[in-house]
């Protein structure tokens, strides 16, 4: 069965135990990070002048194999995952891609928003 941790830096991670290995303090094993990231850019205009917003969306895409989740310490909560986590476990898992449902609820419940860096 898939678990799913949230870390202190507010990541989820769905992966499978039987995966799961600490390793130089560092807790390893294959899993997706739950996320919608929402990169804010601002744009100007060349002939014009005038900045407007632009906006792109980025999902998971991959399961990541034996990479860092984070530190034993890290870890805030764990529980089995649920049906939702585990879909897009699976869909990912076999390559393939998730739904505009699944995405609408990794924006809804896994939001996390990149805005523009100051200049």
């Amino acid at each position: 069965m898939l678990t799913t941790i949230l870390t202190k830096a507010g990541d989820f991670y769905v992966f499978d135990p039987a995966t799961l290995h600490e390793q130089e303090n560092m807790l390893i094993g294959d899993a997706i990070k739950l996320q919608a990231v929402k990169n804010i850019r601002i744009s100007r205009h060349t002939k014009t002048g005038e900045t407007h917003e632009r906006v792109a969306w980025q999902y998971p895409t991959t399961l990541s194999l034996q990479t860092a989740l984070c530190r034993p310490d890290e870890k805030v909560w764990e529980a089995p995952a649920t049906d939702f986590e585990q879909a897009v476990f699976t869909q990912l898992t076999q390559k393939t891609p998730l739904t505009k449902d699944q995405r609408a609820v990794l924006r809804s419940q896994y939001l996390r928003i990149v805005l523009p860096q100051a200049a």
